[in-house]
């Protein structure tokens, strides 16, 4: 796996090659594998999979997902093949793909919950012949089984476009045909930190109930592991944009925030009410992670993940606003597989920025007018005409004590249409 950023948008990018073979059983060991490589592999931070910390994670490579053609089953295996490449000879790529594997697992949200892929619309990729562009060896059934899949943040599906989607028949050097896919990408815009007196946002966090959580992946019965210790503990994407809060001297970083502990229990209450400042100005683009930990795992001996629910604050603040109650009840996932349910409500609200003026270098400059619900929704617009006027922090710094206590946004729009440059 390869994570990287370009500028503020966050990519994750994983290649495997899984376990061949036909059969239901070697179905399952891919699917096994896939979970083991999403809640396994170490990139980026730590304490979550691959799925909660990217706006954007492509999966691909030699996945070895078959075409199992229920309708065919009673017949000799080298008939089945037969047919299917007859099918696919009649380019009738849409009867082929319906007996595939993966895409039945996806529906059945047996793996990869949350990710979807383009439509196979040309031959089946194996098992080919080496050395000619076209023809199967009837040894296998024809399948789908070179791939490419994606998923985004919630809020960021429509950001991502797959514009091509296509097998590459002349490549001829393998019983495999490669595929590639080609998208269209609206890239994250910076995201400033909360540096002002604009009131500090803060959400609300209260009535968290799970149902069904899911201690170990598949079912597997372990004796004496029939239970929990779940907390909930919280992360966001852009991660600086929460921050533990400091400790006792005021200095370095405490303990992240969590809630009680629901002792022994796959269906934990917690009465807690946690409140989560945030450091950044425009919400649009921030993610607030919720994670479901098992304490001191019987299994393992310390802390297990069961896993995380994933919200878009912008998408909250479309559909409730600032300070109304936003009920919610959704998965819990972790390396593509549920594990649960997690409900509860949030609620997104400004501090008044008061008591931050006292000490901001900007001498009290209120940048928050009556309506801070309709600043927090525009706020990414604001965001620019701001930077050209003000030129940047360090001249805003420099030059805040020009103006006088109490100045608003209104005070400094006026400025700005009538071209002042001392500010």
């Amino acid at each position: 796996a390869v994570a990287l950023r370009y500028n503020y948008t966050r990519f994750a990018f994983v290649c495997a090659h899984l376990e061949a073979h036909e059969g239901r059983e070697h179905a399952q060991r891919r699917d096994t594998s896939i979970y083991d490589i999403f809640s396994g592999c170490q990139v980026g931070e730590r304490s979550l999979d691959l799925n909660s910390q990217f706006h954007h994670v492509f999966f691909f490579g030699d996945l070895n997902y078959r075409v199992e053609v229920p309708q065919l089953k009673h017949l000799d295996h080298k008939i089945v093949a037969k047919t299917v490449q007859g099918i696919a000879e009649q380019g009738r790529y849409a009867d082929i793909i319906c007996g595939d594997e993966l895409l039945w697992h996806l529906a059945q949200q047996r793996i990869l919950a949350g990710f979807v892929t383009g439509e196979c619309a040309w031959p089946p990729t194996f098992k080919r012949v080496k050395g000619s562009r076209d023809g199967y060896n009837l040894k296998r059934v024809p399948s789908y089984c070179d791939r490419v899949l994606f998923k985004s943040l919630p809020g960021l599906e429509s950001d991502l476009t797959l514009i091509e989607y296509e097998a590459c028949d002349d490549f001829i050097s393998s019983d495999h045909k490669p595929v590639r896919a080609q998208f269209v990408m609206k890239a994250i815009p910076d995201i400033e930190t909360s540096l002002f007196a604009t009131g500090t946002p803060h959400i609300q966090i209260s009535n968290l109930r799970g149902a069904g959580l899911v201690l170990e992946y598949g079912g597997v019965h372990v004796e004496g592991l029939q239970t929990s210790d779940p907390y909930v503990t919280f992360y966001t994407i852009p991660p600086w944009a929460y921050q533990p809060p400091k400790g006792p001297s005021g200095k370095g970083a405490g303990k992240r925030q969590c809630t009680s502990v629901a002792k022994s229990t796959v269906n934990p209450v917690w009465d807690d009410v946690v409140d989560l400042e945030i450091k950044a100005s425009d919400l649009n683009d921030v993610f607030l992670i919720l994670k479901v930990v098992d304490q001191n795992n019987k299994l393992v001996d310390h802390d297990q993940s069961i896993g995380t629910v994933i919200f878009s604050l912008k998408r909250i603040m479309s559909e409730t606003g600032e300070d109304e109650e936003h009920y919610f009840s959704e998965p819990i996932r972790w390396g593509g597989v549920c594990r649960g349910v997690l409900t509860g409500t949030l609620c997104l609200s400004y501090n008044d920025g008061a008591a931050a003026a006292a000490s901001s270098p900007m001498g009290g400059i209120n940048l928050m007018n009556k309506d801070r619900r309709s600043q927090s929704v525009g706020m990414g617009n604001r965001r620019s005409s701001l930077s050209n006027l003000l030129g940047g922090l360090s001249k805003l710094t420099k030059q805040a004590s020009h103006l006088p206590q109490n100045t608003t946004i209104d005070d400094i729009r006026q400025s700005e249409s009538s071209g002042m440059e001392t500010l």
